[in-house]
């Protein structure tokens, strides 16, 4: 068994980072809750805090799913509760490792739940050197350009990518091979 092909399970890396990543006493409606629901009822809250990640967001801050490090971030848009299903988040982690990168790296942000936030914001407070943006609505984030997708725009330091959904990119290999290009070319 090769170490560097291990696949851990959503439920596994949670349980691995409990005192880091995931706080099992907070849903959504702000009612105490005992465990985390698969379904992703609980919130995952990191902040980036010096070197070391803390499990509460900043005041007026923005709720994000990691922790960061690399200054890496990526955005999603789907309706639910939390930041993205099961299947997108384990695909997603699959796309981070095979760039080098892991979920502590990056800051994962679904923009429906945070329907108030523009491109400044966002770049305030997570400081990004590489944003993702997976089937974001830029005209709801008003950034100063459009981009088309599988092109790797850069602007004031930031490189930008804009892509489907997680979930065309699962369907079709094409597409995961145009992501894979871009991504060779920015991490690689």
């Amino acid at each position: 068994m090769d170490l560097n092909k291990i696949e851990l399970t959503v439920e596994i890396v949670a349980e691995l980072f409990k005192n880091s990543l995931v706080d099992t006493f907070y849903e959504p409606e702000g009612k105490m809750a005992g465990s985390i629901d698969k379904k992703f009822n609980s919130e995952i809250k990191t902040q980036k805090a010096g070197s070391k990640i803390k499990n509460e967001p900043s005041p007026g801050g923005i709720k994000f799913l990691g922790g960061n490090n690399k200054n890496i971030l990526v955005l999603v848009n789907y309706p639910m509760p939390g930041y993205l299903p099961d299947d997108q988040l384990s695909f997603l982690t699959s796309i981070l490792n095979a760039c080098k990168i892991n979920l502590q790296d990056v800051a994962v942000v679904n923009q429906h739940q945070n329907k108030e936030c523009d491109y400044n914001q966002l770049t305030g407070q997570f400081n990004p050197k590489v944003i993702l943006l997976f089937a974001t609505d830029i005209e709801a984030l008003q950034m100063p350009f459009g981009i088309p997708d599988f092109q790797v725009q850069q602007l004031n330091k930031i490189t930008h990518l804009l892509s489907p959904s997680l979930e065309e990119l699962q369907a079709e290999k094409g597409l995961k091979t145009k992501l894979w290009n871009c991504l060779q070319r920015i991490f690689l």
